[in-house]
């Protein structure tokens, strides 16, 4: 049976690797912080943090409401850990293209409650976001199931923790000067996140084949 600590080290790697991802929080967290302060970046985190909770306790309340069975069990994890080595393979293919420069600047300062706004937007607005967490994500919250109303919560915190620390990992280096950020180094990140989401892709399509898919009713 999955445990707590094993379920919430898999929802922060992955959680992770999708925070390091170019994407349009990213993209509003160095804006914001560069328009701004540190506090306007965290502050749009913060936002998509709220959203993502929602979204899990959805996802946790649409699965309550249908019996899930071992082969729905098995077949979530199976399409989820597709999903998730192909977002894994992408994230490496995209990484030559990959630009850290004016496209993430803004001249307009933004007050807390704009980055809040901004966060929310940046994250709902996001295709790829929905996509995620009904194919990744669900296999993510699946796994964790057993583990009841604790497991769900600390799924859920350990991946906001995730985008958390990432971003505040990107806002104190540039709140410290441009100089301390390079584009090898982020380059150099980006590959190993893309290597950890086709590892636990590869690792949901394993238990979803072989059955191993734990459920609880």
């Amino acid at each position: 049976m999955v445990t707590l600590a094993e379920i919430m080290v898999i929802s922060f790697i992955v959680g992770f690797s999708g925070a390091a991802s170019p994407g349009p929080l990213l993209i509003v967290s160095i804006r914001d912080t560069l328009s701004g302060t540190w506090r306007n970046g965290t502050v749009a985190v913060v936002a998509h943090g709220v959203f993502e909770g929602l979204i899990i306790i959805g996802i946790v309340a649409g699965l309550r409401a249908v019996e899930i069975t071992s082969p729905i069990a098995n077949g979530i994890a199976t399409v989820g850990g597709i999903i998730l080595v192909g977002f894994g393979l992408l994230t490496i293919k995209d990484i030559p293209d990959i630009k850290l420069e004016s496209e993430y600047l803004a001249n307009e300062p933004q007050s807390l409650a704009h980055s809040f706004r901004n966060g929310a937007v940046a994250t709902i607005s996001n295709g790829f976001w929905w996509i995620w967490w009904f194919s990744a994500g669900l296999a993510v919250v699946t796994r964790a199931l057993p583990l009841g109303s604790v497991g769900m919560a600390l799924t859920g915190f350990a991946h906001w923790l995730s985008d958390l620390i990432f971003n505040a990992i990107i806002i104190i280096l540039l709140t410290l000067g441009r100089g301390f950020f390079k584009p090898r180094t982020y380059r150099m990140i980006l590959v190993s996140c893309g290597g950890f989401m086709v590892f636990f892709g590869v690792l949901f399509i394993y238990l979803g084949v072989t059955g191993q898919m734990p459920v609880t009713l």
